[in-house]
């Protein structure tokens, strides 16, 4: 990554020195000193977003280690979780064509609502919640309806996805509670609905990570597309600079050409920052 870096450094300096076709120190000096600290912030940000991203990735194997240790399936419990991820995918899908119209709100309702199921059907079944862990597994469930609320900016339908994941993870214990009431104990079912719960913050954190390190990654990129692509550019005509630099001493220049896309015409003046814009940017 830093041979990159440093690559990328040099031969897009030199064409954003070309590209000014004044050569002004002043200028010189402030373009090199940007693009070494964008390069520099984009390289110390990598790792830091990799471990990070790792140590999630071995919070959730261990949540869901957990969910599947403590709780005992059987060929019609593994059916209905199909059936539910099945459900929720198709949802997903629905909810993705449709980000717009889908608040917050409604998928914090959701969980809710699941939740007072799940709570029904203890009391249902004659297994009643000790005080101390139903208050426990609210808690959780509004720490998750809280991070979800923080990470918003990843858009409604990112954080509905995290919702209803969750959703279809604690229906499952729900379905199982129902058919092994005789053999599961509230305690192994309230520990795998706290995981449940647990497991939806980091996996919103995980989500924003990746998406951090895909919009660097594609900073990067375009970075290196405008260097790769950049052909040539020509002064049209040789201009006899005065002594005093002014506005009569602009260069006019033509034909930098960017892959091939069409010619960039505009107006270089001495002692000016000069921007050249084009689909692989600024």
């Amino acid at each position: 990554m830093p041979t990159f870096a440093k690559s990328t450094f040099s031969k897009m300096l030199e064409a954003v020195l070309w590209s000014s076709a004044a050569c002004n120190p002043i200028n010189s000096d402030k373009v090199e000193r940007a693009m070494i600290e964008d390069i520099h912030a984009a390289t110390q940000m990598l790792p830091g977003v990799t471990a990070q991203i790792i140590y999630d990735f071995i919070i959730l194997a261990l949540y869901l280690r957990t969910l599947t240790s403590v709780a005992r399936y059987s060929f019609y419990s593994g059916i209905a979780a199909f059936a539910i991820l099945l459900l929720i995918q198709r949802i997903f899908v629905v909810a993705s064509q449709a980000a717009e119209k889908i608040s917050a709100e409604t998928s914090m309702k959701i969980t809710s609502d699941f939740s007072n199921t799940l709570d029904g059907l203890t009391h249902i079944h004659s297994m009643k919640w000790h005080g101390s862990i139903w208050k426990q597994l609210l808690v959780d469930l509004g720490a998750a309806q809280q991070a979800t609320r923080e990470k918003l900016r990843l858009g409604p339908w990112v954080a509905m996805a995290v919702d209803l994941t969750v959703v279809g993870l604690m229906t499952t214990m729900a379905i199982s509670l129902v058919i092994f009431r005789n053999s599961i104990s509230v305690y192994l079912i309230a520990l795998c609905i706290s995981a449940g719960c647990k497991l939806q913050r980091p996996a919103v954190q995980m989500m924003e990570l990746l998406l951090t390190l895909a919009n660097t990654k594609e900073s990067l990129s375009r970075m290196e597309y405008f260097r790769s692509n950049f052909e040539s550019e020509e002064v049209r005509e040789a201009v006899v600079l005065p002594e005093r630099w002014g506005e009569d001493a602009s260069i006019e220049f033509n034909r930098a050409v960017i892959g091939n896309h069409a010619p960039i015409t505009g107006i270089a003046i001495p002692g000016r920052s000069v921007t050249i814009r084009g689909r692989s940017g600024s």
